[in-house]
């Protein structure tokens, strides 16, 4: 149960520490489309 737990705060913690970088990633592919 503890380790379900850790799990689950870990994945929350990844994924708001990664999903701003994918943001950023994203913003700096359009614009080198956009050229």
């Amino acid at each position: 149960a503890v380790n379900r737990q850790t799990a689950k705060l870990e994945r929350r913690f990844i994924s708001k520490e990664i999903q701003p970088l994918l943001e950023d990633i994203d913003e700096n592919q359009r614009d080198r489309y956009d050229d």
